[in-house]
Parts: structure tokens; sequence; C-alpha cells
């Protein structure tokens, strides 16, 4: 509840030029006008607030339509939070494959956690090939970032591969990881 608290203080901040409001005194009016601008920040603020009805009816369409606007400009929290709105039916239908393609979009931009989910997408099948090579390779992208539950999860699932297919997963992650870097 806290981080929450100081996520939305961090963002009333940021929009309103440094003052310190609480989320009750939010202008909707005036986030959506800016967000109506294109700021894509505001929009994925805007589109929090509907995910969380903070200040605002709790509106899962309302939070796609603005994070979609976010996504869009290539913002990579945003593109994480709009898969996994397809990955659970928030908002829209649930739509594994569409779920892959915003975390491929976080994901070549450094994001950890659509590394991550990109990862389980083609261990499980889900959205993406199964495919246990590129589902490591997104593992070992993601467990530089992450934390140790992460690398734990990366330790378990190479005991369950072979020296060539660990060896064929880290290759490609370097290729992946000079992708991104060269973003």
């Amino acid at each position: 509840m806290m981080i929450r608290l100081a996520f939305v203080l961090t963002f009333i901040c940021l929009i309103f030029g440094g003052s310190l409001a609480l989320a009750e005194d939010i202008d909707i009016a005036k986030l959506k006008a800016k967000a109506e601008k294109g700021d894509a920040k505001v929009q994925y603020f805007l589109a929090y607030l509907y995910y969380e009805g903070e200040g605002v009816t709790k509106d899962y369409n309302e939070a796609v339509k603005w994070m979609r606007k976010a996504a869009d400009q290539g913002d990579a929290k945003a593109q994480l939070r709009l898969g996994l709105s397809y990955y659970y039916g928030e908002g829209v239908t649930k739509d594994y494959n569409e779920a892959v393609k915003w975390w491929r979009k976080a994901a070549v931009q450094g994001g950890v956690e659509a590394q991550f989910r990109l990862s389980c997408s083609h261990l499980n099948g889900e959205g993406a090939i199964k495919d246990i090579i590129q589902g490591l390779a997104w593992l070992k992208l993601a467990s530089a970032g992450g934390g140790k539950d992460i690398k734990k999860y990366l330790k378990d699932l190479e005991l369950k591969m072979t020296r060539d297919q660990i060896a064929q997963a880290t290759q490609l992650a370097y290729e992946l990881e000079a992708k991104i870097k060269k973003k």
C-alpha cells in the first residue's frame, strides 16, 4: 500500500510541477487533457488510476484505452502492463498471443519483468511457440536484472537441460542482449 501511495505521489509531483497533493486532490480533467495531448507518462499514470480505482471508479476498459496509448508510444512499463491485461483478460479479451506481443516490445527495451514473462510464455507455450532454448535465453536476460527468485528459477531450469541446450540458450541470450544494448 505504501509503495502504491508513493507511486501516486511521485507521479503527482511530476505532472503538477513538483507540487505535492493527495490522491483525492488529483484533477482527473487536467490529467485527461495532458494525456489527450500525447504525454505518455500521464497516459500511463491515468491508466494506473483506472486499474486501481485511485481517485476514479475502477474501469479496466478505460485503463486499457490509456495504457494502449502510452504503449503505442514505446513506454515499456505500459507495454508490460498492457500485456498483463491481455494475459488476464482485464479490459480486453484474454489473448496470450497479444500479451506476448506487448511483452516482447517491453523486453527488448530491457524490461526485466517482461523478459521473465516472455520466458515463461516460451517455456509453457502460451502465446509463443513452446521453445526451451528461447525460454532459457529470456530467463538468462531477466536474471541479470532480477532478484534471487528469478536466479533460483534459472538454476532449477538449467538442471533439467542438456549442456548443448544451455550453450544454445546462452548464445541466444548474448545475441538478444546485444540487440537490446543497441536500442
